[in-house]
Protein backbone atom coordinates (compact mmCIF):
# COMPACT_ATOMS: atom_id res chain seq x y z
CA UNK A 1 0.00 0.00 0.00
CA UNK A 2 1.59 3.29 -1.33
CA UNK A 3 0.40 6.24 0.82
CA UNK A 4 1.82 9.74 2.39
CA UNK A 5 2.57 10.14 6.18
CA UNK A 6 -0.74 10.85 7.85
CA UNK A 7 -2.03 11.39 11.60
CA UNK A 8 -5.40 11.00 13.05
CA UNK A 9 -6.46 12.73 16.49
CA UNK A 10 -9.57 10.48 18.46
CA UNK A 11 -11.92 10.96 19.99
CA UNK A 12 -13.12 13.21 16.71
CA UNK A 13 -16.68 13.03 16.92
CA UNK A 14 -19.40 13.79 19.72
CA UNK A 15 -17.18 16.37 21.67
CA UNK A 16 -19.36 18.68 23.63
CA UNK A 17 -17.84 22.35 23.62
CA UNK A 18 -17.10 22.85 27.47
CA UNK A 19 -15.96 19.27 28.40
CA UNK A 20 -12.53 18.26 29.29
CA UNK A 21 -11.19 15.25 26.92
CA UNK A 22 -8.05 13.13 26.30
CA UNK A 23 -6.51 13.26 22.82
CA UNK A 24 -4.63 11.16 21.38
CA UNK A 25 -2.47 12.08 17.81
CA UNK A 26 -1.90 8.73 16.26
CA UNK A 27 1.19 9.08 13.19
CA UNK A 28 2.19 6.90 10.72
CA UNK A 29 4.90 7.03 8.68
CA UNK A 30 4.29 6.65 4.67
CA UNK A 31 5.85 4.85 1.72
CA UNK A 32 9.29 6.28 2.01
CA UNK A 33 9.66 6.48 5.83
CA UNK A 34 11.16 9.15 8.09
CA UNK A 35 14.60 9.16 8.38
CA UNK A 36 17.36 10.22 10.94
CA UNK A 37 17.22 13.22 11.50
CA UNK A 38 13.20 14.16 10.34
CA UNK A 39 11.02 15.71 12.34
CA UNK A 40 7.27 15.50 12.88
CA UNK A 41 5.34 18.81 13.78
CA UNK A 42 1.76 18.89 15.15
CA UNK A 43 0.06 22.18 16.03
CA UNK A 44 -2.66 22.83 18.95
CA UNK A 45 -4.45 25.89 19.28
CA UNK A 46 -3.82 28.73 21.98
CA UNK A 47 -7.28 28.33 23.28
CA UNK A 48 -6.08 24.43 24.78
CA UNK A 49 -4.03 23.94 27.77
CA UNK A 50 -0.53 24.63 27.36
CA UNK A 51 1.56 21.55 26.52
CA UNK A 52 3.92 20.21 29.26
CA UNK A 53 6.55 17.28 29.13
CA UNK A 54 7.09 17.05 32.51
CA UNK A 55 5.26 16.34 36.18
CA UNK A 56 1.39 15.25 36.48
CA UNK A 57 -0.74 18.57 34.92
CA UNK A 58 -2.72 19.42 32.65
CA UNK A 59 -1.68 19.53 29.07
CA UNK A 60 0.85 16.04 30.15
CA UNK A 61 2.47 14.55 26.79
CA UNK A 62 2.90 10.91 26.65
CA UNK A 63 4.86 9.62 23.81
CA UNK A 64 4.04 6.16 22.94
CA UNK A 65 6.24 4.15 20.45
CA UNK A 66 6.89 0.41 19.06
CA UNK A 67 10.50 0.91 16.98
CA UNK A 68 13.83 1.30 17.92
CA UNK A 69 14.94 5.03 16.62
CA UNK A 70 15.92 7.43 19.03
CA UNK A 71 13.00 10.31 19.25
CA UNK A 72 12.87 13.65 20.85
CA UNK A 73 10.18 15.87 21.82
CA UNK A 74 10.24 19.35 21.75
CA UNK A 75 7.11 21.62 22.84
CA UNK A 76 7.45 25.74 20.98
CA UNK A 77 4.16 28.19 21.49
CA UNK A 78 4.14 30.26 18.25
CA UNK A 79 3.21 34.29 19.70
CA UNK A 80 0.13 33.17 21.40
CA UNK A 81 -1.80 31.55 18.51
CA UNK A 82 -0.44 27.97 18.63
CA UNK A 83 1.55 25.33 20.52
CA UNK A 84 3.11 22.79 18.78
CA UNK A 85 5.37 19.52 19.31
CA UNK A 86 7.94 18.53 17.48
CA UNK A 87 8.98 15.09 17.44
CA UNK A 88 12.53 14.21 15.59
CA UNK A 89 14.13 11.38 14.95
CA UNK A 90 18.28 11.46 16.45
CA UNK A 91 19.12 8.12 15.73
CA UNK A 92 17.76 5.32 13.39
CA UNK A 93 14.54 5.92 11.36
CA UNK A 94 10.43 5.38 11.25
CA UNK A 95 10.58 2.95 8.67
CA UNK A 96 7.10 3.03 5.95
CA UNK A 97 3.95 1.99 7.80
CA UNK A 98 5.49 2.54 11.65
CA UNK A 99 3.63 4.45 13.67
CA UNK A 100 4.18 7.39 17.11
CA UNK A 101 1.43 8.06 19.13
CA UNK A 102 0.71 10.56 22.06
CA UNK A 103 -1.35 11.89 24.36
CA UNK A 104 -1.84 15.26 25.31
CA UNK A 105 -3.19 15.81 28.63
CA UNK A 106 -1.79 12.32 30.03
CA UNK A 107 -2.29 11.74 34.03
CA UNK A 108 -4.50 14.49 33.19
CA UNK A 109 -4.86 14.17 29.75
CA UNK A 110 -7.54 15.97 29.35
CA UNK A 111 -8.30 19.21 27.51
CA UNK A 112 -11.54 21.48 27.77
CA UNK A 113 -13.33 21.79 24.12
Amino acid sequence: MLFRSRAALTPDRGLIAGSIYTFTVRFTAGKDGIDEGGMMIFSFPITWTKPVLRGNSPGRIVLHKKQSCKLTVELREDHGTEYYVLIRIVKGLLAPGEEISFEIGRASCRERV
